[in-house]
């Protein structure tokens, strides 16, 4: 883990926004390319885009934390939806050290499985594989002292509640993996992982 003194950086908030964007964007054009490459869907089968928007509730260096976020989807069949996504925390947590301050984000490719959207309530599950990144900060001045890179893995279960004709009121609950945590900072896999509970809105267009 590198040591950064005297540094200033931007919440992770920022830049691990700006990278799941870059990362649902690329991916969503390239399906879109492989989707006209490949033979037309079922009747019925309608390919749109799916736009996520919400929150995440979960475990950081001991104390819950919020991480909003969202996802960019493209739905390969009205079952598969596949994209990236991100999340971080809304606001720094602090460490049993004194005068100091954990945040942390993550983003990844996202796949989603449903049942088809037809009964009230609909079920599914989704994965999330990427990376994150943790920076613990001076709280004082606000100067990065740590940083370091993970690896992520986020299966979950959720609930699908349709509101509107394309919009949907999700409900999940997973588990966060974590690895390659870098133990000099005084980390470890369970500060970064654990459950995880969220709630999003869902809007399908295109």
């Amino acid at each position: 883990m590198a040591r950064l003194p005297g540094r200033s950086q931007e919440h992770p908030l920022t830049s691990f926004a700006a990278a799941a964007g870059s990362l649902a964007a690329l991916t969503a054009v390239g399906l879109l390319c492989a989707a006209d490459a490949c033979a037309q869907p079922a009747p019925g089968a309608e390919t749109r885009l799916v736009a996520v928007a919400g929150a995440r509730l979960g475990p950081l260096a001991g104390r819950t934390s919020v991480l909003p976020g969202g996802a960019l989807l493209l739905r390969l069949t009205p079952r598969v939806a596949l994209g990236g996504g991100g999340w971080a925390s809304r606001s720094p947590v602090e460490l049993d050290r004194s005068g100091t301050a954990l945040s942390f984000g993550y983003g990844g490719v996202v796949l989603r499985v449903t049942r088809t959207r037809r009964a009230p309530v609909f079920f599914g599950w989704q994965l999330l594989l990427g990376a994150g990144s943790a920076v613990i900060r001076d709280t004082a001045v606000g100067v990065e002292l740590d940083a370091d890179n993970v690896i992520v893995a986020e299966p979950a279960v959720a609930a699908h509640v349709p509101l509107l004709d394309r919009v949907d009121l999700s409900a999940s609950a997973g588990w966060r993996f974590t690895g390659g945590v870098d133990r000099a900072a005084g980390l470890d896999a369970s500060d970064l992982g654990g459950w995880m509970l969220g709630l999003s809105l869902a809007l399908a267009f295109l």
